[in-house]
């Protein structure tokens, strides 16, 4: 076998060992989930909206998630729901302006870290990111971590809105 077919085959299978195999299902199963976490949010974001009390975010924090303020705003207008379970408190947003979209969810737990989770309800969970006593920055968490915790939070609101 020449060396130019040898280096070609060699690429080829390079090329095909990074293609996903799958049978199809794990595509639906996502497919799925996504539809279901955008209902959920829809259903969220309309109960705020009808029940939420009148808040706010802070511009850094706006900031700091990347959601656009216009000229000097020093806060947003939000509607807004807090719970506490046990020790964790868990508050949910939406703006007022409509011009902007987000869902966004903060949990503090005992540990007294504070994540946030934003979303949208077209697209579902964008980022996260954590703070803690302490800190002086917002880190960002990992895609996993914030997934996992945006799914508890979206399964958390879906009960308390269930039993309202």
């Amino acid at each position: 076998m020449s060396a130019t077919r040898w280096a070609v085959l060699c690429a080829c299978a390079a090329a095909f060992s990074l293609v996903p195999v799958t049978d199809g299902r794990s595509s639906i199963r996502f497919q799925q989930e996504a539809q279901t976490t955008v209902a959920a949010l829809q259903s969220i974001a309309a109960w705020l909206e009808k029940s939420g009390e009148d808040g706010w975010m802070g511009a850094d924090v706006a900031d700091t998630l990347e959601i656009l303020r216009f000229g000097a705003e020093q806060s947003l207008a939000a509607r807004q729901k807090a719970f506490r379970t046990g020790e964790t408190l868990h508050l949910a947003q939406i703006p007022v302006d409509q011009r902007r979209e987000f869902v966004l969810f903060m949990v503090k737990g005992p540990d007294e870290h504070i994540y946030f989770y934003l979303s949208t309800v077209a697209e579902g969970y964008k980022r996260g990111f954590v703070t803690g006593p302490g800190w002086a920055e917002v880190r960002p968490l990992d895609a996993a971590a914030g997934e996992r915790g945006f799914r508890d939070e979206v399964r958390y609101w879906e009960g308390i809105i269930a039993t309202r």
